[in-house]
């Protein structure tokens, strides 16, 4: 009897880790301007295959979406992890993708926020106000893992027209060239002439908005030197289109989710931050609520629920738009981002979420599909790349570089003045072209999430009323 008292009491005890259903690893590609569908049949395929491939590895699911590729991994039973994400890492390095972030303490669940209010709505004070107190947490050494969320990413926008292509002869691979030769980082090593290996570094770049803005550039016939800022319209701004934002009571506020590994008490926290406009809460103490808008819509739209919401609680109420959901316990495996969902920390009870089961994924959004008239294009002298700038001239902008503002990384974007523009400037020619002249706009539905699972596309529900066993089901297609 006594022995069976101690292998219920050891099953009791040990059965949450051979039962949690918890993914350990998540690896975060961001590729931008790539249909999720591309990204799904040209890379997470054959992803997925290699992966499982790895004898340290149960079982992985991939999401493709408009932001890139996340991976979710759960490890076998004292697996080595570190090799695990050695011969990961190395795989994916033979993609060349831009941005590769590997989170290997992905089971974490966040057990403390630190709110950064915002008195104003001025989003430039937050962030400043948001900096010093992340240095003070990180000196403070009690977090595991810090996830932040409601900053904004800044850019440059040089604003275009046709008008200004055509009088100074300037298509937009000219524009990205200036802006490159005029932004090099360059580290190199040389010998000197007694044969010593030297240390050699070029530093060439931008160290601000006015440096951009004073960038000498040639154009044919000019008899003087002319700055970036004599001809087009340049402005630091929050990066557009916006997608996220995070809103503690009726003001901006940036969040800063903590997982704790030791004892840390919350009053200690503030007493420590008492020179900050700052509040600090266990999550796990409030009603965490989801809802989920149409998938067409934009963050104007979330906005107006979260609105809604808010004016009809009489709670201080946190809410996360457009973002990636915070991790504070088992029932949270995905860490996507869904532009149309809110989810609000509250303590109001008469805060009724939607009860039924919703489609995780795959989603789809109404899209443009653009065809290109090649005879067109060749008869104007344009190419494939002419075309792409342009339709990004007229949604998130054409990358050209980006520099360092401090801890800042800002983007150089070009991007029309008039959203509306509908002529391409041919460099060949001299002219402006009517863009209907060389491409067509056809409307149709597209993928913007899709889920790949156990070598073939998945269906994932995620449950409105989570249980221990049941907590989102995948189901294969």
């Amino acid at each position: 009897m006594k022995k069976i008292f101690i292998i219920l009491f050891a099953l009791i005890i040990f059965s949450p880790i051979f039962i949690s259903d918890d993914y350990d690893l998540k690896i975060e590609i961001k590729s931008e301007n790539i249909a999720p569908n591309e990204l799904d049949v040209n890379y997470a395929k054959n992803i997925e295959r290699e992966i499982h491939q790895l004898r340290e590895i149960k079982n992985v699911i991939i999401f493709s979406s408009i932001y890139g590729m996340n991976i979710y991994c759960k490890y076998k039973l004292f697996a080595n992890k570190d090799e695990a994400i050695n011969k990961i890492q190395r795989y994916l390095n033979l993609y060349s993708f831009d941005y590769i972030k590997i989170d290997d303490r992905y089971y974490l669940k966040y057990d403390c926020f630190v709110i950064v209010k915002s008195k104003n709505n001025d989003y430039y004070t937050l962030e400043k106000n948001a900096d010093d107190v992340l240095d003070k947490l990180l000196k403070l050494k009690f977090s595991k893992k810090i996830k932040i969320l409601g900053y904004q990413q800044k850019a440059v926008n040089i604003y275009i027209t046709p008008n200004i292509q055509l009088r100074y002869d300037l298509d937009i691979k000219d524009i990205k060239k200036i802006i490159k030769s005029n932004n090099i980082r360059r580290n190199t090593a040389q010998k000197n002439e007694k044969n010593n290996r030297l240390s050699t570094k070029i530093d060439s770049f931008y160290q601000d908005l006015e440096e951009l803005e004073n960038t000498v550039i040639d154009y044919k016939n000019s008899n003087y030197p002319t700055r970036l800022k004599d001809i087009f319209k340049i402005r630091e701004e929050i990066k557009f289109p916006n997608k996220e934002r995070v809103y503690f009571e009726d003001k901006n506020a940036i969040v800063f989710a903590i997982s704790r590994y030791k004892p840390y008490p919350n009053w200690l926290i503030k007493y420590k931050l008492k020179n900050y406009n700052i509040e600090v809460i266990n999550p796990n103490n409030f009603k965490r609520s989801e809802f989920y808008l149409n998938e067409t819509s934009n963050l104007d739209k979330s906005i107006d629920l979260y609105k809604k919401i808010q004016n009809s609680s009489k709670k201080n109420n946190l809410y996360f738009i457009g973002l990636e959901a915070p991790k504070i316990d088992k029932t949270e495996h995905f860490d996507e981002i869904k532009e149309n969902r809110v989810i609000v920390f509250s303590k109001d009870k008469n805060i009724k979420e939607p009860k039924e089961e919703i489609i995780f994924a795959p989603t789809k959004i109404a899209g443009i599909n653009y065809e290109m008239n090649n005879l067109k294009l060749n008869d104007y002298h344009l190419s494939n790349e002419n075309i792409s700038d342009f339709i990004l001239l007229n949604t998130n902008g054409v990358f050209c570089d980006y520099f360092w503002n401090k801890e800042d990384k800002t983007e150089i974007l070009i991007k029309n003045e008039n959203p509306n523009n509908n002529y391409i400037y041919s460099k060949d020619l001299k002219i402006l072209i009517p863009k209907q002249e060389v491409i067509k706009a056809n409307f149709e539905s597209q993928y913007n999430l899709i889920a790949r699972y156990d070598f073939k596309n998945a269906t994932v529900i995620k449950s409105k009323n989570p249980s221990l066993i049941r907590r989102v089901t995948l189901q294969i297609r």
